[in-house]
């Protein structure tokens, strides 16, 4: 009957309702989960370059975060994007160069990322002889403005560490 069917799909139409809404608690808390550990590694990274940390626990801990921190030899890039033009399709165009430069950088074995504030980075390279340190810098120097080199709206500048040998110094690098 007309009433019979009218019940099955109010019946259906809630259920449908509730599986969006699961999708969209799973969704929202997948991003928080991604949040919580990027601010996680914000406090790790902090901790390094503070001299906070020694290299067994940095390395135990870098390996929860899928990085390799076994090196001779560790730099410091800073990287940061950002616009003094104020709209929308900016925003947008932030969004996507950060999209991409996490994206490609993490195709790099020997850089590790780190988030500095919304529209910044800290790379931490890692090498095993003064050359390959020096080379590995400049490759993702270069990387980096390849990347920017499309983007005629957005500025970005960064900064160069000098090596340091001990994760424990790794403060003297970022300054």
């Amino acid at each position: 009957s007309s009433n019979k069917l009218l019940d099955v799909l109010g019946n259906v139409s809630h259920v449908i309702e509730q599986e969006r809404e699961e999708k969209e608690l799973l969704r929202r808390y997948m991003e928080d989960m991604k949040e919580n550990m990027e601010h996680e590694k914000q406090r790790f990274f902090n901790s390094m370059i503070q001299g906070e940390i020694s290299f067994s626990d940095a390395v135990k801990i870098g390996k929860q975060y899928s990085m390799n921190l076994s090196a001779q030899l560790y730099n410091i890039v800073l990287f940061k994007v950002f616009s003094y033009l104020e709209d929308v399709s900016i925003s947008q165009q932030i969004w996507k160069i950060y999209e991409k430069t996490e994206s490609e950088v993490a195709k790099i074995p020997y850089v590790n990322c780190f988030q500095q504030g919304i529209d910044g980075w800290a790379f931490l390279i890692g090498a095993d002889s003064e050359e390959q340190i020096v080379e590995r810098t400049k490759n993702l120097c270069e990387q980096l403005t390849q990347i920017m080199s499309c983007e005629k709206n957005l500025e970005y500048f960064g900064g160069v560490g000098r090596p340091v040998e001990r994760i424990r110094n790794l403060g003297q690098s970022f300054r």
